[in-house]
């Protein structure tokens, strides 16, 4: 038989049900369980299916909380064990899981494609619902006067294609349907951050770099308008922006935390450059970005 470490987390919540799970077992599932918000979610749906079938069909073997109890010795027992077993499930179900560690952390990473930009992939000038698109931008190699910070590749901003000419975006699509609730009590936050550098040649340019988010309980069909409408009665906007320092060799963080709606489904994620000075032109091969992260917490750690 597998051990415990051998098995996954659905393999060992499958042999709590059939009465299997070994007390090695017991104690891994419940680590997993404790670490896993979204396992307990899985846990305690099956516990309720395989409660409310067992009793329903009347089959002779243990449900999960009855694994805990002694053997009945009659039906009479059996039956009382039944209806009160059902009732713990209901009453967890609809309780929100309220048994489970109020202030365990939580802390989901959202996915983002080429989120340090490691891999050369082109930024599309289109809107597309899976990468990065916008302004003419390309991922570069740093060299030895100039290392990317996560990794040996960072993005380049390249030149402003799209109104207004002073500023040099791109987007992405983020899907938060997975992992948001409209049931959950507790409130989440989306927490993002990246790091820039802005490398001037001379001349003296003034630079703006921003992070922002965007939220929406539905999402059109992307078009040919890039920026993300601020002004639908369903969405949210939070952004952070920074004044480039005077220093090519730093890289400046920038960050942000933005309270989650229960009702959000999917997000769009902007990094922009912002030209201040008045000789404006349009171009941004200055300004580099490396290292974008969102995530979803409980708790405000960044």
């Amino acid at each position: 038989m597998s051990t415990a470490n051998q098995k996954s987390a659905r393999e060992l919540i499958a042999d709590l049900c059939d009465g299997l799970l070994q007390p090695e077992d017991r104690a891994k599932l419940t680590e997993l369980l404790r670490e896993d918000p979204l396992l307990q979610n899985e846990y305690l749906d099956q516990a309720m299916v395989d409660g409310l079938l067992r009793y329903e069909l009347g089959i002779d073997r243990p449900t999960i909380p009855s694994q805990f109890f002694a053997p009945p010795r009659n039906n009479l027992i059996k039956l009382t064990l039944g209806t009160l077993v059902v009732a713990l499930l209901v009453s967890l179900f609809l309780g929100g899981y309220s048994w489970f560690d109020k202030n365990r952390l939580v802390d989901i990473p959202v996915q983002l494609s080429n989120n340090s930009f490691e891999r050369d992939l082109g930024i599309s000038l289109t809107p597309i619902s899976s990468g990065w698109y916008g302004d003419e931008a390309q991922s570069v190699v740093g060299d030895q006067g100039h290392l990317a910070p996560h990794g040996n590749r960072m993005l380049q901003f390249v030149r402003s294609l799209h109104q207004p000419s002073n500023e040099c975006e791109i987007y992405q699509l983020i899907d938060l349907s997975a992992v948001t609730d409209t049931s959950r009590r507790e409130p989440l936050f989306l927490e993002a951050k990246m790091v820039a550098n802005v490398r001037a040649n001379g001349e003296k340019t003034s630079y703006l770099i921003a992070l922002e988010l965007y939220t929406y309980s539905e999402l059109s069909e992307l078009d040919i308008v890039l920026a993300p409408d601020r002004l639908g009665k369903n969405v949210r906007v939070s952004s952070h922006k920074i004044a480039a320092d005077s220093d090519p060799e730093s890289w400046q963080e920038v960050k942000l935390v933005m309270p989650l709606p229960n009702d959000s489904r999917y997000g769009i994620v902007k990094i922009s450059a912002h030209e201040s000075g008045t000789g404006a032109d349009g171009k941004y091969q200055e300004v580099f970005v490396d290292n974008v992260q969102i995530r979803m917490t409980n708790k405000e750690v960044f």
